[in-house]
């Protein structure tokens, strides 16, 4: 639980935290903690439309005034040029957030109110209430700031400035562009008055080198007049699908003209409530109590699920992505196996099972929805993912039974060969191409002078051949495939997945580099790049590379890529390609990003490694996961960021990511299993497979 009480004199304080709340539809509600927009994505309506991967910023914020005895008291904090106005900043007590609700506590003129923020979990809407918690009467004017521009782009859309009255009715206004949408209130009045917001900035964008100014537009204000103890709810809301027509047609009935029930508009406290439920089950499951920053970073968890149709899927992160494979994939065990959520995370390694494609998934889907071929290793991630499944207890055999063609298939499409890769004489997978793993980061390169072209995209880390990560997860997909095979009574298929099993692992001591003691990131095309991909071999126990090697390339990556208070770095920081720094504008940012910056989703498996190999460093490893998942200023409040800057600890990338709150969790819960078995046994030296096992208590008789 997250509790800031702004230090009246420091604003840097009160904006440089901010919130993220996922709808569960693809689209968020965010602001920072003074509820300044200090992003161009923060929005209180931001809407996936018409695909996950492509969102709409419809409200940004409202403008608050509470009026007590004609003198107007601010709630609203904005940025502008070289000034900060109104200051409502400094009229907050107190702001709390628990991954499902924002709630401020305001004091003016004697009086105190609340404002609470929640989204609709079954539809695209936000619901914002306030309530005078004591205190004489007070009014409070509200004014939408309305924009419905691309959340990647900038500026008030024509049609907006246009047209930004909308229609309004006594407690409602709606627009039709660029889809059907409104607020709507359960009380008080909504007075027209067309005007424009001119120039407000964003600090955060300043600091990325990116355009950070732009105008809003508001159709006028909703006017309340609250007594003690009253509170009044305004929700807005998207229609987004055909299919939800009727829905709001049957909404707007009940708002149009009078004052709906409170629980036709959400409840904020049943929120917060099905989260804590989240969080009880968690500890049930683990068999332990209160673990506060594990369980700030499960109420973060809560954000990144989405719904697809029938099933459900991960936000890779917000605001930048949408559903990625690869990035789901790797989030599956932190988000939902090791938190005892196996259905919810059966159902998403389903989804993704059933797009499989000539062994491949799809990178990414596009804003249209589309899928995207453009990786290799998607498949070997849901390989991965299936394996922590069984591991946490999850795999059942109907489940195994289900998915099992679709996965075998997999595997003999990639030993036949891949439209992006082949299997070698020697076993092990080769890539056709630069930019088929998770370190993809491309630039823009002008053709050169007698040219032809106008240019093209060139990696930044070209990785083709035969990589290292790639063929530990690749021997580790053999050999769960070998080990279900047989499960499912299929003993010729036993055979020749744990042939290709003992091929490849034969194989794979190529990758080691002994005068360095380390795995090269690379092999035929060689590259001798002390990278953190190695991570995988030492960690997963198919690879068997060996309790000597193993120590001794832990004992390198300690030095070279180990970030205090960041995480592992990407590039060993001797490299001469090494960048120490993820600042500056895009191009910068795009030469660290795998260069260098610290990840922290590479924490689940440093954590893993050390614990395979050193599981009596539980304590030292404990610490070192906290430092990474520690708070930030700014920062995002519960959740982690994409990336460290390892120079200064600062947050990078995407201020929510969905992989680094999800091997955080899955890092904190392997070395907390570890340092309870130390604590509740005599045996100093469990097994991975012990300490990946959930503690439960011993049943009696």
């Amino acid at each position: 639980m997250a509790i800031f009480p702004p230090e009246q004199e420091r604003l840097e304080r009160a904006t440089g935290l901010e919130w993220w709340l996922g709808n569960a539809q693809g689209g968020w509600a965010s602001a920072s903690a003074s509820g300044a927009l200090t992003r161009k994505y923060h929005a209180l309506l931001s809407v996936a439309f018409p695909a996950a991967g492509s969102r709409r910023i419809l409200l940004g914020k409202f403008e608050e005034t509470a009026l007590a005895g004609g003198i107007g008291h601010p709630l609203s904090t904005n940025f502008y040029p070289d000034t900060v106005h109104p200051a409502g900043w400094k009229n907050i007590e107190r702001f709390l957030f628990d991954g499902a609700v924002a709630r401020w506590t305001y004091g003016v003129a004697g009086r105190r109110l609340a404002k609470e923020v929640w989204c609709d979990r079954a539809r695209p809407a936000t619901y914002v209430r306030y309530t005078l918690l004591e205190g004489e009467p007070l009014g409070l004017e509200v004014v939408p700031l309305v924009s419905g521009r691309h959340a990647h782009s900038l500026g008030l859309p024509e049609f907006m400035r246009r047209h930004p009255g909308g229609t309004a009715q006594t407690s409602e206004v709606r627009w039709l562009s660029p889809m059907p949408w409104g607020i709507q209130a359960s009380g008080g009045l909504f007075r027209p008055k067309a005007d424009v917001y001119y120039r407000m900035r964003y600090p955060r964008e300043r600091e990325r080198g990116e355009a950070d100014e732009e105008d809003w537009a508001t159709p006028g204000r909703f006017e309340f007049l609250l007594r003690e103890g009253q509170q009044v709810t305004l929700r807005a809301w998207a229609q987004t699908d055909a299919a939800e027509k009727g829905k709001e047609d049957q909404t707007h009935n009940t708002y149009s003209d009078s004052a709906p029930a409170l629980d036709s508009l959400g409840d904020s406290e049943a929120a917060s409530r099905r989260l804590g439920r989240v969080v009880e089950e968690f500890r049930d499951y683990n068999a332990w109590g209160e673990i506060p920053w594990l369980e700030n970073l499960l109420r973060a968890s809560d954000s990144l699920f989405v719904r697809e149709g029938e099933r459900f899927n991960v936000i890779a992160g917000y605001p930048y992505f949408g559903v990625w494979a690869r990035d789901a994939l790797i989030s599956v065990p932190g988000l939902c196996l090791y938190t005892g959520r196996h259905s919810l995370g059966r159902d998403i390694l389903m989804n993704w099972t059933g797009r499989l494609q000539g062994g491949l998934l799809p990178n990414r889907y596009d804003e249209d929805g589309k899928p995207a071929f453009e990786s290799a290793d998607g498949t070997l991630w849901l390989f991965w993912a299936m394996s922590q499944l069984q591991s946490e207890g999850g795999m059942t055999p109907e489940y195994l039974k289900s998915v099992w063609p679709a996965l075998r298939g997999a595997l003999h499409a990639w030993m036949k060969g891949t439209r992006f890769g082949r299997v070698d004489k020697d076993g092990l997978v080769s890539l056709k191409e630069e930019r088929l793993t998770w370190m993809d980061a491309a630039k823009w390169v002008e053709e050169e002078s007698g040219g032809t072209g106008p240019g093209s995209l060139r990696a930044i880390t070209p990785r083709p051949g035969k990589r290292v990560e790639i063929n530990a997860l690749w021997i580790h997909a053999l050999d769960s495939a070998a080990k279900w095979a047989a499960v499912m009574g299929e003993g010729e298929e036993e055979e020749r997945f744990f042939e290709a099993v003992r091929l490849a692992r034969g194989s794979f001591g190529a990758f080691y580099h002994e005068p360095g003691a380390y795995l090269q990131d690379g092999i035929q095309p060689a590259d001798a790049a002390v990278r953190a991909n190695q991570l995988w071999a030492i960690a997963l126990p198919s690879v068997q590379l060996g309790q000597v090697p193993a120590r001794r390339a832990l004992g390198t990556l300690v030095d070279a890529l180990w970030a205090e208070g960041c995480g592992v770095r990407t590039l060993s920081h001797a490299d001469e390609n090494y960048h120490p720094n993820f600042t500056g504008e895009q191009g910068a940012r795009d030469e660290a990003y795998h260069q260098g910056a610290a990840w922290p989703w590479l924490s689940g498996v440093w954590t893993e490694a050390w614990l395979r190999h050193y599981p009596k460093r539980a304590e030292e490893l404990h610490r070192q996961v906290m430092s990474v998942a520690a708070q930030r200023l700014p920062g995002t409040l519960l959740g982690a960021a994409e990336i460290h800057d390892p120079s200064t600890g600062a947050d990078g990338g995407c201020p929510l990511q969905a992989w680094s709150v999800a091997e955080l969790i899955r890092a904190g819960v392997m070395v907390e299993r570890t340092r309870r078995w130390h604590s509740a046994s005599a045996i100093l030296s469990p097994s991975l497979e012990e300490i990946t096992a959930p503690m439960r208590p011993k049943k009696k008789g």
